[in-house]
């Protein structure tokens, strides 16, 4: 498993050109020394530093040492799931934190980036104005 503590970004941070580099395989996230997740909730577009950034549809496993596949969606004009959406494995380790294995997300055309937060997002009802101090790192897919 590779480690990633990539460059923090607020959630309120906008920025519009930003996507993630080709990483592929199996990653830790982490902000700074603690360990960071992607969120379960819509997040709005132009946040986490891109166009449409990433969410994970389906919650994160709550059983230690299992792999499950997630579908990964993203916001952009208005829709969460505007993309065609994708497919992650997530496994929940035995510390209580998790590893994903990520793939580049498609299309290619636009700026897309997985969102990580050291907060737990689960709440698909959750208002984002609850959330302002909450901070994200991104992941740069090219």
């Amino acid at each position: 498993t590779k480690t990633l503590n990539a460059a923090l970004t607020n959630l309120w941070y906008v920025a519009f050109h930003m996507a993630d580099i080709h990483w592929q395989g199996w990653y830790r996230m982490f902000l700074g020394q603690t360990s960071a997740r992607i969120p379960e909730r819509c997040i709005e577009q132009h946040r986490c530093g891109t166009h449409a950034p990433l969410w994970l549809v389906e919650p994160h496993p709550t059983q230690s040492g299992v792999i499950v596949n997630r579908t990964v969606c993203n916001s952009w004009r208005g829709d969460c799931c505007n993309f065609q959406n994708h497919q992650i494995h997530v496994k929940r380790c035995y510390g209580g934190y998790y590893v994903y294995k990520l793939v580049a997300p498609t299309p290619r055309t636009c700026y897309l980036i997985y969102c990580s937060a050291t907060t737990y997002l689960i709440s698909k009802s959750a208002h984002l104005n609850y959330l302002i101090i909450i901070s994200f790192h991104f992941f740069f897919f090219f």
